[in-house]
């Protein structure tokens, strides 16, 4: 009898916690703004700051109401691919014509850079900062993620995570929430990493057009939604996209505090909060 009506109350309990949940949670995004830009990449940091990559090959910070504050272009690396601002005070922009790392402060001044040929790695195909500050890459030939200082030193190394997924795992983007390690494949699904980059979890079936961190969510882009799952205690809500973010020749990119949809030469921003 007692255990019944434990069991009851929990039942009851989970019933309002997810009721609140629903009460809390947005039920769709907004339009925010418009920015006169023609980018290629874009992400942002948790102050509000958004970073892209111009079409030119400039690295571009503006403030939180569009303002520009730095920019930064180095074009002997070739053209830059993507950027991480987890942390920042130090972006982590990613050069894979050279594969080199380069990192710069919030005022977009370099501050080093790591050239992966030269500690022995040929064919990284995505690149994040680590939350220690170090750096994350993935080995596409070894099929393993490596967290590397920006002297090269190689301080830990994922096992081979090609067998898990029945194609060619190619990673596209891995993010570091602090608590995981997130590496994800829009094709072939997501691997999750623990801090010391041993084996988490795995979501062959998702197929999860780009990804980032905010606290403790994983924000998960899909075809028609965005998706929040708590990485602690597995909540899960999600709004639907935007009609404008479902037009096959429209850049989308997934931020901390937005999604970014390039659309002929203005970048649009949208809002859930």
């Amino acid at each position: 009898m007692n255990h019944w009506i434990l069991t009851t109350r929990f039942v009851l309990f989970l019933v309002g916690w997810v009721g609140y949940l629903s009460a809390q949670a947005p039920d769709s995004m907004h339009f925010q703004r418009s920015i006169s830009v023609d980018a290629t990449f874009v992400t942002s940091d948790n102050l509000a700051n958004t970073y892209l990559i111009t079409a030119a090959n400039a690295v571009v910070k503006l403030d939180s109401v569009g303002g520009k504050v730095a920019s930064y272009t180095n074009n002997r690396l070739g053209r830059a691919a993507a950027l991480d601002a987890t942390n920042p005070l130090k972006l982590l922009v990613w050069y894979p014509d050279f594969q080199t790392a380069v990192v710069l402060d919030r005022t977009l001044t370099e501050l080093g850079r790591l050239s992966l040929a030269a500690v022995g790695l040929y064919a990284v195909r995505a690149v994040a900062m680590a939350f220690d500050g170090n750096i994350w890459v993935y080995d596409d030939v070894r099929s393993k993620a490596l967290k590397i200082r920006l002297d090269g030193a190689v301080l830990l190394e994922s096992p081979p995570l090609q067998g898990y997924f029945p194609g060619r795992f190619a990673v596209a983007k891995i993010r570091d929430s602090g608590q995981r390690v997130y590496l994800n494949d829009p094709e072939s699904g997501l691997c999750v990493l623990d801090q010391y980059a041993n084996l988490d979890n795995l979501y062959n079936a998702f197929r999860l057009i780009d990804i980032d961190t905010d606290g403790a969510w994983l924000l998960c882009l899909e075809k028609d939604r965005l998706y929040f799952r708590h990485q602690l205690d597995m909540r899960l809500w999600s709004v639907p996209l935007p009609p404008a973010a479902r037009v096959p020749e429209t850049g989308i990119w997934l931020c901390k505090h937005g999604l970014f949809l390039q659309r002929g030469r203005a970048l649009e921003q949208y809002s859930w909060d």
